[in-house]
């Protein structure tokens, strides 16, 4: 089974002979029997962000990127964004300067259909998480091959 948000996921659709791979959020385990870490001491298990070296963009959407919640919506919808004065592409961030927003997440914020729905998953993190269980059973329901046993 795969679950997004960095917290565990297993190898999908890799024949019968693959083994689950478990992958943990915070704390990572260091060589056989050595004591979890948090993940931020370890730079492999960082939170997932957008690779300045990769796509030129550069920080995270939210203060707990691995925290399952509305944040990202709630951030969007009630933050003051300032561009980001420096030599990377256009993006935007918060006044503390600890997250950002790229200018295709504050095209969501306008735009009068999708501002709707960031304005609901902002106010009500519980219709975000059944929005978001309904869309991800549809994806698995489409085609997603279930985990080798």
């Amino acid at each position: 089974m795969l679950v997004c948000g960095g917290w565990q996921a297993r190898a999908c659709g890799l024949g019968p002979r693959a083994r689950p791979l478990s992958l943990p959020s915070r704390t990572a385990q260091h060589g056989s029997g050595s004591p979890r870490v948090p993940a931020a001491a370890n730079p492999a298990l960082r939170p997932a962000a957008p690779a300045q070296d990769r796509s030129g963009f550069d920080g995270p959407w939210t203060e707990n990127p691995l925290e399952f919640d509305n944040s990202y919506f709630t951030n969007l919808m009630n933050i003051d964004w300032q561009p980001r004065v420096w030599d990377g592409p256009l993006q935007y961030e918060n006044p503390a300067k600890t997250i950002m927003m790229l200018p295709s997440d504050l095209a969501l914020k306008t735009d009068p259909e999708f501002s709707k729905y960031c304005v609901a998953f902002a106010k009500d993190e519980a219709a975000f998480r059944a929005s978001f269980k309904t869309a991800y059973e549809k994806l698995l329901s489409l085609g997603v091959p279930a985990a080798a046993p």
